[in-house]
């Protein structure tokens, strides 16, 4: 019995074993192919929604979100995993914010104050703060209140031809004349919409693994 046993042994030791070994690479590499498909697709899909429904400075730094895939390049797995996450930790609750929306308050009072274009641009990816442009243009804000949700702050300066108030100090090229000029809309809180879905993608990319690692079984095939 123990000579049968051991011919038996024996017999699919040496006729299965390459075919077993070779089935199992093979669904080693389609999984962990699929896997790093995956993962660079929803990266890719993550940065280009960046890149449309965001702004400025925001909307140029999609490649802050990165594809890594264990095991790395070159090696197979069983159980291969994917992460894509936002390498920058500063960006994190700035894109959290445009995906969850986001109600936004003044840190120093009641009233959040929103540059109007009349304030300019002086550079920087910030918006300017009422103080930041008194001190700049050396003009003078005073605000006028209309109701609980919204007040203005204005100057006495003059409007450019580029639609930007220019104060007694500043330039004079170019100038039409003004009085009362809004610089600041002034509000209780601004709602940030929301502006990126990432949740539905990364489900898209879960359900359409099954079908990735099956197309390259066959393809192996």
């Amino acid at each position: 019995m123990s000579l049968r046993r051991a011919a038996i042994k024996a017999s699919i030791t040496g006729g299965f074993g390459p075919a077993v070994a070779a089935a199992g690479a093979q669904m080693e590499a389609a999984l962990t192919g699929s896997v790093r498909a995956g993962a660079v697709s929803l990266r890719d899909a993550l940065r280009s929604q960046m890149a449309s429904n965001l702004a400025g400075k925001a909307a140029g730094m999609s490649k802050v979100i990165v594809a890594q895939v264990w095991p790395g390049a070159g090696k197979a797995s069983m159980a291969p995993a994917g992460m894509v996450y936002i390498r920058e930790p500063k960006m994190r609750p700035i894109i959290a914010a445009h995906e969850a929306g986001a109600t936004i308050r003044s840190p120093v009072g009641w009233w959040l104050a929103i540059p109007l274009p009349t304030a300019g641009h002086f550079g920087g990816s910030k918006r300017i703060t009422p103080a930041q442009w008194e001190q700049r243009t050396g003009g003078r804000l005073q605000m006028v209140y209309q109701s609980r949700r919204r007040a203005y702050l204005v100057a006495d300066a003059r409007v450019d031809t580029r639609g930007r108030a220019q104060t007694r100090k500043g330039r004079h090229a170019g100038q039409v004349q003004g009085t009362v000029v809004p610089i600041f809309v002034l509000v209780p809180a601004a709602r940030l919409p929301r502006r990126l879905d990432w949740r539905s993608p990364a489900e898209a990319e879960v359900r359409a693994l099954p079908g990735r690692i099956q197309a390259s079984l066959t393809k192996g095939g």
